[in-house]
């Protein structure tokens, strides 16, 4: 053994068991990191949930006003399609733009949703700041045609129904206009 070899083996120790105490402190940040991020997401969660509770109990007797206060319609601005250009045999894709009749204004915020024959899932999105919006229509029975009735509803905006044609797999362009809302 050579004369160097203790003192080489104590060095590399201490180095060892500084890099592992480095990474056990790391270990242990991240994992308190996620925890604050999880209980953060929790109390999001929650408050929305309150918030959806009051919006249903304020807007009762206006359906197309309490739809937009729903979980759903929440997951689905943020996870919006990326636009990509497949779509699979059991699904389409519509896209469009949402306008004021009278003044071809794009509609910000404005609601776009359907709901399949036969199905108890509706599928929404809201449009951008253009009015453009994107709406992946998803489980269909593949391969499969039929009619979709589009609504879109923003404040201040009748509700406005469309009939589309579709056939899985495709994607549409549906663009929406919409009347402002009469005040008696």
């Amino acid at each position: 053994m050579p004369a160097t070899f203790a003192a080489e083996y104590a060095t590399a120790s201490s180095d060892f068991l500084t890099l592992y105490d480095r990474f056990t402190d790391a270990e242990q940040d991240s994992q308190e990191a996620t925890d604050e991020k999880i209980n953060a997401n929790n109390a999001i969660y929650t408050k929305l949930i309150s918030m959806f509770e009051d919006a249903q109990i304020i807007y009762e007797n206006d359906p197309s006003k309490r739809e937009r206060f729903v979980f759903q319609l929440v997951y689905a601005m943020i996870t919006r399609p990326t636009g990509g250009d497949s779509v699979t045999n059991t699904q389409v894709l519509i896209r469009g733009k949402v306008t004021g009749l009278s003044t071809g204004e794009p509609i910000q915020d404005a609601s776009v949703n359907t709901t399949p024959d036969g199905s108890t899932t509706t599928f929404s999105a809201v449009t951008d700041e253009d009015g453009n919006y994107e709406l992946l229509v998803k489980d269909l029975d593949a391969n499969s045609t039929g009619t979709l009735t589009i609504n879109a509803d923003a404040l201040d905006f009748d509700l406005t129904s469309t009939p589309l044609d579709y056939e899985t797999s495709n994607k549409y362009e549906v663009d929406i206009e919409l009347a402002p809302e009469v005040v008696p």
